[in-house]
């Protein structure tokens, strides 16, 4: 539970730092009644409980499915860390499989990117993805930290550069999300004190463009 509710919070965490590069979108009534304020040399942000609407109620409809008990290499999945849609075509990336594989709108595999390992392309353990404004897909691999860019294709581009710790302490990235050249990850940092024996770990927001 306590997991589980990290994770919400920090998505909600992300999503509020997002929303302050963003427009209000048409369609959102009234203005925004919380308040922001630098506390310490923090820039804290506090949102009233009632939001820009008042909650409404959709009805899902299933369009497609895959997976299940099936014996279709493309319908196999290990764990689905994450998943994103680009125009046509959906993206899942499996972090047990370490690979992305691309669907059709209508469900039709497409093809398989990235894979396991150290090389250019290539990652472990992958916790999320997102798309950067010149078109490829980011990768994230949980540690050691780095974020493995692939065109859409699968071809290799590289690596997205990282804010370096001052202390030179190991660190991890544990999600990330990108809207508007504006990139927002949740990373954490561990050191090690000799003197105390002890480890301690401390979890943060980096915005980068």
């Amino acid at each position: 539970m306590q997991t589980r509710l990290t994770r919400l919070f920090v998505v909600a965490a992300v999503a509020a730092v997002l929303m302050l590069g963003l427009a209000i979108p048409d369609g959102w009534a009234g203005e925004w009644k919380g308040s922001m304020a630098n506390e310490d040399g923090v820039v804290v942000i506090k949102n009233p409980k009632q939001g820009f609407k008042k909650a409404s109620s959709v009805e899902m409809e299933e369009l497609w499915r895959l997976g299940g008990d099936t014996d279709d290499e493309d319908e196999f999945f290990g764990v689905i860390a994450d998943i994103e849609i680009d125009g046509d075509y959906v993206y899942l990336l499996d972090s047990q499989l370490a690979e992305v594989k691309v669907y059709t709108g209508d469900g039709e595999f497409v093809r398989s990117i990235g894979r396991e390992g150290e090389g250019p392309g290539e990652f472990r353990r992958p916790s999320a993805m997102f798309f950067t404004d010149d078109g490829n897909v980011a990768v994230v691999q949980m540690m050691p930290a780095k974020i493995v860019l692939l065109s859409k294709e699968g071809d290799p581009m590289g690596d997205l550069p990282l804010p370096e710790p001052e202390d030179g302490g190991f660190q991890l990235i544990q999600g990330a999300e990108s809207s508007a050249n504006n990139t927002v990850l949740f990373m954490a940092r561990q050191e090690f004190n000799r003197e105390a024996g002890l480890w301690s770990r401390r979890s943060f927001l980096t915005s980068v463009n």
